[in-house]
């Protein structure tokens, strides 16, 4: 079986023949092929098709569904709170937000043309100004509530109160002497508390004392932090200063730019999570599609939502990570299975939640073998990654062992205090299978789940098993296996934002390249529409639901 793509993402593109299993027909290199190709496209999509005004019914049928006086949730064990402001104030507070859309769908649609042909260096600029586009809109978007506490200002609250994460007050109040913390961090986790510090490594309370140490120590940079905060930030900080006790210890100046500055970071990494998205899906289609797919994970409503939970730095790493294993399946590059476990292992530092993807990848691996190939040499690839991974991973495990830094042993502790939680809290556990994909369904916008359930149902039809199937039949099953299992019942709209990518991942089968596809196909999906349908609906969500419970706090 042909490598998945036959490109290497690591240097210049070889001229060969598209591979046998590549979804999207070869696509032309100049405009003057007779493909109705241009490289001045329009800012504005075409006439939607059926399967465009499909979703967009979707997506309205989830925003009436939100308007209705109903539980976000089951009452009693877990339930979203809704945000109370009139509609029309919320509408025109979204006006500069809808402007940001317009400007994010219309640089996408004028930047693929770059993708069309080979431009490599207008390519790499496309995709800086992607992170860039992605983190305004994220900037913009979030600011759509009209009270400081659920606009930018959240920040403030969540990542400085214990109740909402914890790791800030730990390493402003515990973690002074970082290296005796870390001896007895190992400790600490045998205490089991079954909440945000006993079920996660220490590697964010690291990342906080890292920063906060900076500040402390340049009052320069500290006020360079704190004067690009917006109004609604500075008042929120203002009133935790002033009105409420220093449960995380004094708010200095140094302690609110190192709030403020992770913020900034964690929403960083969101936006520049397309960039290992773009490169893990060119290894299935065509640059073109790749470029339009991975656009669309900005305007996945959870993004904004959840903004700035530590959450938001996983998909990331679950997307380095994959994209890293993707590109090691090419001949004479199984040496980035390497960076990829080192990566893995990173993200590990931070949460266990990235468990699921490196599942995806050995599922997937698993597949390739026995339905997908029966080349030994291909076999023999695949071990020799794993085997290099595995040295590697083991490798820095002793390193760690000899600082005094038990991971193994955190992490198995991490993992019991985390399956002690629903002896804490009680969930019923057939509820939560029937509420999950609802809250799926919203979380990650109506509209990506329409075209992703389309490109799985396209793949998956195949007469013959391809890498790209392979790849989509693992993210099922494993997806699959942890909805069932009920490890995750309540809050899963935060809990599966690591797995949201992959829904992208999914939708790269089902969506066409406006400019390059004339006549447009009937059965595939318009990735401008889907983005607009995505914005207007993160937009309505973030104005009507909070993902924080702030207002026992301000």
């Amino acid at each position: 079986m042909s490598p998945l793509g036959g490109r290497n993402i690591m240097g210049r593109k070889k001229p060969k023949k598209p591979p046998a299993d590549h979804i999207d027909r070869p696509r032309p290199e100049s405009p003057e092929d007779g493909s109705g190709l241009s490289l001045t496209p329009t800012l504005l999509p075409g006439r939607p098709s059926s399967l465009d005004i499909a979703a967009f019914v979707l997506t309205a049928a989830a925003a009436v569904l939100l308007t209705l006086p109903i539980p976000l949730g089951i009452p009693g064990e877990w339930a979203w709170e809704r945000i109370e402001q009139p509609l029309w104030l919320s509408a025109f507070a979204a006006v500069p937000a809808i402007f940001a859309l317009v400007v994010y769908v219309g640089f996408v649609r004028r930047a693929s043309r770059y993708f069309f042909v080979d431009a490599p260096r207008a390519r790499a600029v496309s995709l800086m100004l992607l992170v860039c586009g992605g983190f305004v809109w994220l900037w913009v978007a979030q600011q759509t509530p009209i009270r400081s506490q659920h606009r930018l200002g959240k920040a403030a609250v969540v990542l400085y109160f214990p109740s909402s994460s914890g790791y800030y007050t730990l390493a402003a109040n515990d973690a002074r002497n970082l290296g005796s913390f870390l001896a007895s961090y190992e400790d600490r986790m045998r205490k089991g508390d079954v909440l945000h510090i006993g079920t996660h490594p220490p590697g964010l309370v690291v990342a906080y004392r890292s920063l906060l140490a900076i500040f402390e120590a340049s009052p320069f940079l500290t006020r360079f932090a704190i004067n690009t905060e917006p109004h609604s930030a500075r008042e929120v900080f203002r009133s935790i200063g002033e009105d409420l006790p220093a449960v995380s210890g004094e708010l200095t100046p140094a302690a609110e730019a190192t709030i403020w500055t992770f913020a900034m970071l964690t929403q960083l990494a969101a936006a520049a999570t397309v960039v290992p998205l773009y490169f893990l899906i060119r290894r299935f289609v065509s640059d073109d599609l790749a470029w339009n797919a991975a656009a669309l994970w900005p305007l996945t409503p959870a993004v904004a939502l959840f903004l700035p939970k530590s959450d938001l730095l996983l998909p990331l790493f679950g997307c380095c990570f994959l994209a890293l294993w993707a590109a090691s399946q090419l001949p004479g590059r199984w040496w980035l299975a390497i960076p990829a476990a080192a990566v893995a292992l990173i993200g590990m530092t931070l949460s266990l939640a990235l468990l699921p993807i490196v599942a995806v990848v050995g599922v997937f691996e698993i597949l390739r073998m026995i339905l997908g190939c029966q080349d030994r040499g291909t076999i023999r690839s695949a071990l020799l990654r794993g085997g290099a991974a595995a040295a590697f991973v083991a490798l820095i495990l002793i390193c760690f062992y000899l600082a005094g830094v038990d991971l193994l042993s955190i992490w198995r502790l991490n993992l019991w205090n985390h399956a002690r939680f629903y002896d804490e809290f009680s969930r019923s556990y057939f509820g939560w299978l029937a509420v999950n994909p609802l809250e799926l369904l919203i979380a990650a916008g109506p509209a990506i789940c329409c075209a992703a359930a389309i490109g799985l149902w396209r793949e998956l039809c195949r007469p013959a098993l391809t890498d790209y199937g392979a790849l989509m039949l693992a993210i099922v099953i494993v997806w699959s296996g942890l909805w069932i299992s009920g490890k995750n019942s309540g809050e899963v709209a935060r809990l599966w934002i690591l797995l949201m990518p992959l829904l992208v991942v999914l939708s790269a089968a089902a969506i066409t390249n406006e400019e390059r596809d004339k006549p447009r196909s009937a059965t595939r999906l318009s990735p401008s529409w889907i983005a607009i349908a995505q914005g207007f609906f993160t937009l309505y969500l973030i104005g009507t639901v909070t993902g924080f419970a702030i207002a026992g706090v301000l």
